[in-house]
């Protein structure tokens, strides 16, 4: 794992830093509020058919017994019954609405991080012409010292400065002196990342000749896999490391290095 801090160009300001913790602070709360509506919202008709059940069983216990079934007992299932469908249809129909303002007060919180980012951009003095692409870094497990075998694709920007092959990268700028570049090097084996954030679908497209695997994890959690990835490869502080990079983003990195890669 290498120390980041020596390859720090610059790093954003205290008051940009701070109105980024304020944006992370607004959307954990917007998400927690809804969590917390969504819970509420159902106890209603979850209380109402856990009352249905025993009506709804003496009834229909007494009525294999003896034939007659049971006034008291049976009204009140079907009283509990009609609580539970109706405060459920409305739970449905006003949850739908709820979703609709998460979605509007995410939606102006991923305005507001743009709008921060265009400010980090121009503080850090990243150029207009920077090229952004994805890049994969490792995800390790709660101890912070394994890797848990899928990586993350973060969006980073990459240009040219002073002989430095720069990327600027949430609210950093870092730089790799191209002198220290050894290879690009293309390696043939799988990997497996957390997400796929391109507007064109993995399968379609330009994207389907390298033949990216969706594999459903649960409900909210897919990973994809495919064969084959680059890594780019240089010393730092006498030690070999590498930067690795999906196939379908090698482009901007080798017309800065002028490199032809290896195929491993």
């Amino acid at each position: 794992i290498i120390d980041e801090e020596s390859l720090i160009l610059r790093r954003e300001s205290e008051a940009l830093n701070a109105q980024r913790n304020e944006l992370n602070d607004q959307l954990g709360t917007a998400i927690s509020k809804n969590i917390h509506k969504q819970v509420w919202l159902y106890i209603l008709p979850c209380v109402a058919m856990i009352l249905a059940i025993p009506s709804a069983w003496t009834s229909l216990t007494e009525y294999f017994s003896s034939g007659v079934l049971p006034v008291l007992s049976s009204v009140l299932a079907l009283l509990f019954l009609f609580v539970a469908t109706v405060s459920f249809l409305l739970c449905r129909s006003k949850s739908k609405k709820e979703d609709g303002d998460l979605d509007g007060d995410l939606d102006r919180v991923d305005d507001a991080y743009d709008a921060l980012n265009e400010c980090v951009k121009l503080e850090l003095h990243v150029p207009e012409d920077a090229k952004s692409m994805e890049v994969f870094t490792d995800m390790y497990s709660n101890d912070d010292s394994a890797q848990s075998g899928v990586y993350s694709t973060d969006t980073v920007e990459v240009f040219e400065e002073n002989g430095k092959l720069c990327f600027f990268y949430g609210s950093v700028v870092l730089g790799v002196p191209i002198s220290r570049i050894e290879s690009v090097v293309k390696v043939d084996a799988p990997i497996i990342f957390d997400s796929w954030d391109k507007e064109i679908p993995h399968d379609q497209g330009e994207y389907m000749q390298y033949n990216i695997q969706e594999k459903k994890i649960n409900e909210y959690e897919e990973h994809y896999s495919m064969r084959g990835y680059y890594s780019v490869r240089f010393m730092h502080d006498d030690q070999p490391y590498e930067i690795l990079v999906p196939l379908y983003e090698m482009a901007p990195i080798l017309e800065i290095l002028k490199l032809d890669p290896i195929t491993e």
